[in-house]
């Protein structure tokens, strides 16, 4: 029963893996196109327009994904002086992320609703729901957790973009902590499973655009 349960973990795992690392590339890739077709080039010439996970990947983001819930990615790098229209760009480059995961999720609640389950082997459409629920998951995870404003997060370069000018010193003690503050906040049981909650409150939103 013991080594049942552990080999159920480390699959469980590896789904979480896989669907995490294929979901980075997505959200990166979003960030990247957007700010390229926005007029930046910057992530195209240092080969960050890619869905390749390999190429965004945050080690220590990754590993706190796997155990705690909760990661992140190297954020794509875009330079606002390149921008017609500075703010506005700037701004839509930020929310094309979080924006691309919620699109995201809702191809895997399309699918887990409509995709014809009966017509495959069982053992195949287990393990293909299986991902689909953590694809779905994943992707809702990170579209909410990006919206903290927090650097290094997406959420955080808006709260930099819309107050740096205000709170100079803030911005720049979250640019320096921000990392540190995330995983002190997680720490605390209450925040982790209002994030939980918010993250199960966008999903059943999702489910209803699939009704």
């Amino acid at each position: 029963m013991m080594q049942h349960s552990l080999t159920g973990s480390i699959a469980e795992l590896i789904v979480r893996a896989f669907a995490f690392m294929f979901s980075l590339g997505f959200h990166e890739y979003a960030h990247a196109k957007v700010s390229y077709l926005l007029g930046d080039s910057t992530a195209k010439d240092e080969g960050r327009m890619t869905f390749n996970p390999l190429v965004h990947l945050d080690l220590f983001g990754f590993a706190c994904l796997l155990f705690f819930g909760f990661g992140w990615a190297t954020p794509v790098p875009f330079a606002p002086e390149n921008f017609k229209r500075r703010k506005l760009y700037s701004l839509l480059t930020k929310l094309a992320g979080p924006i691309s995961n919620l699109v995201f999720a809702l191809i895997c609640l399309y699918c887990i609703e409509y995709f014809p389950f009966a017509a495959v082997p069982r053992y195949m459409s287990d393990t293909f729901i299986q991902l689909l629920v953590a694809l779905l998951y994943v992707n809702v995870m990170l579209a909410v957790f990006n919206c903290f404003p927090i650097p290094p997060l997406d959420g955080g370069y808006i709260l930099e973009l819309f107050f740096g000018d205000r709170y100079p010193e803030l911005i720049e003690w979250l640019s320096l902590y921000g990392i540190m503050v995330l995983i002190l906040l997680f720490c605390i049981p209450q925040f982790h499973d209002g994030f939980v909650y918010c993250t199960r409150i966008v999903m059943t939103g999702l489910s209803y655009l699939v009704i």
